[in-house]
């Protein structure tokens, strides 16, 4: 077997262990939300979302970024002997820091949390006690995340699926349920949350230990040497993260911002949740292919680099036609599991399969610039696409609602898609591999298209499962 072979066993190989923790990662995205909606009701559901869009942005800002810079550190060094007091040096300081800045954001949010919820959402009172507890999240979670991230130098995708897609899903789900029979309310469904994380911590390092040497690491029983570019990585990259969020999650701030009742954003922002996963099927293959991304550009190698790029893109967008479709030709059905109470259309899905839909076919572009450590050009696309996608949301949400909403967020998204296409290509030498997704996408357009304007498809089920069947049997 050649060495780009063995290399694409490798990263395929990965994407199987990654997809049985997308699998499970079910449980804790779309089946837990239905659950918890079901349980909580659907107003509860709409004040929980929107403090937890609130937490994911200001983890991205506080240490997002440093789970991707362990993985591009430790993908360059893990490989050899001789770089072992590089690489462990570079763990240690990037768990110190990880540890610092997750606990100091999650002080500030404490803090911060009260002044935020009567300035912007005063219509939200309980709002406030749920982001200070919540808030502990954010570093349960950002050291978890590190830990798992580690092993990914090695291709070892086991660990994350254990602990992201296996015990935090399921703590989640169980709690959730004990919480809500003792009727804590909202609240119980934010501790459930804090106290996953803090299981999820304990176990992480216990498989890290596999890994790496955690006592060597923790009381620096090794020449420590100096970690450059750790900062200069992590800091834009974090802000990147932190604004990526922010992209995909302002849609539903700014709908309980401009007063929209929490029913309103439970019903928009758990139609969005369903599409967002979408976006599972390029990090079932990104995952086990950032690692090489990493080692690749730091050898020189662009032409393997480029072939790898164009076979991993093939993958990903062959798979996610189908199941984009899915989402938009059942998009009703799919919502109403939440709630019987959603009768009312969610055709604002179908704009919003525009982001998952170019994330699948060129976000891998995205992670090559950030993996060959290009972090203040994301930062920068991020910034520009963040501000006019507010400013989309302020135009647009008075006068269009969610609709508006959505085509703010996809708008931006596309636009983004677009920057880092061009700027792969310009810094890493990677080409957008257009041979390879064309076909892909007229052959989706042919088959997926169509069903959408037949004749009685908004009316019955029965008929939706048969004009979907054939073209899926075809594909």
């Amino acid at each position: 077997m050649t060495q780009t072979a063995s290399v694409k066993s490798a990263i395929a190989k990965g994407a199987a262990v990654n997809f049985i923790g997308t699998i499970s990662k079910v449980l804790g995205g779309p089946v837990l939300y239905i659950l918890l909606t079901r349980l909580y009701g659907k107003a509860p559901m709409g004040i929980f979302l929107v403090a937890y869009n609130i937490i994911e942005i200001v983890s991205g800002m506080a240490i997002a970024g440093l789970v991707d810079g362990v993985m591009m550190f430790t993908s360059r060094y893990i490989h050899n002997e001789s770089d072992k007091d590089l690489l462990y040096s570079y763990i240690r300081r990037f768990f110190i820091l990880t540890a610092g800045i997750g606990f100091f954001f999650a002080l500030l949010g404490i803090a911060g949390a009260p002044i935020l919820n009567s300035v912007y959402y005063s219509e939200y009172p309980a709002l406030a006690r749920l982001l200070q507890l919540m808030a502990f999240i954010i570093p349960l979670e950002a050291i978890t995340r590190l830990a798992v991230a580690i092993p990914k130098s090695r291709m070892n995708m086991h660990d994350e699926v254990i602990v992201i897609g296996g015990v935090a899903p399921v703590m989640t789900l169980g709690l959730s349920v004990l919480f809500w029979y003792f009727d804590m309310g909202v609240l119980g469904i934010a501790l459930a949350f804090v106290i996953t994380y803090g299981v999820t911590l304990f176990v992480a390092m216990g498989l890290l230990s596999r890994t790496v040497d955690i006592a060597t690491i923790f009381k620096g029983r090794f020449n420590r040497v100096p970690t450059k570019g750790i900062l200069t990585f992590a800091i834009p990259q974090n802000l990147n993260l932190a604004f990526n969020r922010f992209i995909s999650s302002m849609d539903v701030i700014m709908l309980a911002g401009f007063g929209y009742p929490p029913e309103q954003v439970a019903f928009y922002s758990l139609g969005a949740q369903i599409v967002r996963n979408g976006r599972q099927i390029r990090l079932i293959f990104s995952g086990s292919y950032a690692p090489i991304i990493a080692r690749y550009f730091h050898e020189k190698r662009t032409g393997e680099l480029n072939h790898l790029f164009a076979t991993v893109n093939g993958w990903i967008i062959s798979i996610a036609l189908p199941v984009l479709f899915i989402m938009g030709f059942f998009r009703h059905d799919l919502l109403k599991l939440f709630s019987s109470d959603f009768t009312e259309r969610p055709d604002f899905m179908l704009i919003l399969l525009i982001s998952p839909f170019w994330n699948c076919a060129t976000g891998l572009a995205g992670n090559a610039i950030v993996m060959s450590g290009f972090s203040k050009w994301n930062l920068a696309n991020s910034l520009g696409v963040g501000i006019a996608n507010f400013l989309l949301n302020m135009l647009l949400i008075p006068t269009y609602g969610l609709w508006g909403a959505a085509v703010a967020t996809a708008a931006a998204i596309s636009f983004i898609s677009i920057i880092q296409i061009i700027e792969a290509r310009v810094l890493i030498g990677i080409r957008t591999p257009l041979r390879t997704l064309l076909p892909w996408m007229a052959t989706g357009a042919l088959l997926f298209v169509p069903p959408f304007f037949m004749d009685g498809v908004n009316d019955s089920l029965v008929r939706r499962l048969v004009y979907a069947a054939i073209p899926l049997a075809i594909y």
